[in-house]
């Protein structure tokens, strides 16, 4: 019955996570452009310093409901014994603390910003633009490799989501790689495959919670049969 509830719990925050991070994304700031002056980065900061800190929590807090989910997953398909199973776990991590690195850089431009430093303003914002080439190539390829290769090995979910997982990881790992090359075009590439994920994740939660609501009614119906 315990574990019953930790898979609702991981499942329903997955698609809080989903639903989170769709919030963020659906209300983009306007930034400036990479080749603007060093002032537009502090005005920026300074004009939008509430929505920035506010955003970049609600970023982080979106990527750790997704990777709770994440983690469940891999207790469901026995895969702590495995090595796609540890790897899935590490990548899970390793991909919300990345986050809480990008909630400090994003804050940075905010309180720089307020202090009157336009170089730290600028600085700061200059790194929050390098994870677009960190995340998809690092924690986020892996954790989808990973976790569509231990799906395809336990009957936790219909196959057909771990290959669609190998195809998540593959491709952003390719878009995290040819951002690498042609760091001005990465953004709309790894906008669709992010897409293409958290649609991944609210189809899998969203599977993952109704067979559970089915398997815990079932063993309610069984025992009243017995009781009877």
């Amino acid at each position: 019955m315990a574990a019953s509830r930790s898979t609702v719990f991981a499942a329903v925050s997955g698609i809080l996570g989903v639903l989170v991070l769709a919030i963020y994304f659906s209300q983009p700031l306007p930034i400036p452009v990479n080749t603007s002056p060093e002032r537009a980065f502090a005005a920026f900061g300074n004009q939008y310093h509430n929505e920035i800190i506010v955003g970049a929590w609600i970023q982080d807090i979106g990527t750790l409901l997704v990777s709770v989910f994440f983690l469940e997953l891999v207790r469901l398909a026995g895969g702590i014994q495995r090595l796609s199973g540890l790897l899935t776990l590490f990548a899970a991590c390793a991909l919300w603390v990345i986050g809480l690195v990008e909630v400090v850089a994003s804050m940075a431009i905010a309180q720089a910003a307020g202090h009157g430093h336009i170089d730290g303003a600028a600085a700061a914002f200059d790194l929050t633009d390098v994870f677009i080439h960190v995340i998809p190539v690092g924690p986020a390829g892996v954790v989808y490799l990973s976790l569509g290769a231990l799906l395809l090995g336990a009957p936790v979910l219909p196959r057909v989501f771990g290959y669609l997982a190998l195809a998540l990881g593959v491709a952003f790992e390719v878009a995290g790689f040819a951002g690498l090359f042609d760091p001005n075009n990465p953004q709309l590439t790894i906008t669709i495959i992010l897409i293409l994920q958290e649609v991944w994740v609210l189809a899998a939660a969203t599977l993952v919670l109704v067979r559970t609501h089915r398997i815990a009614s079932a063993r309610l119906l069984a025992a009243a049969r017995e009781s009877g």
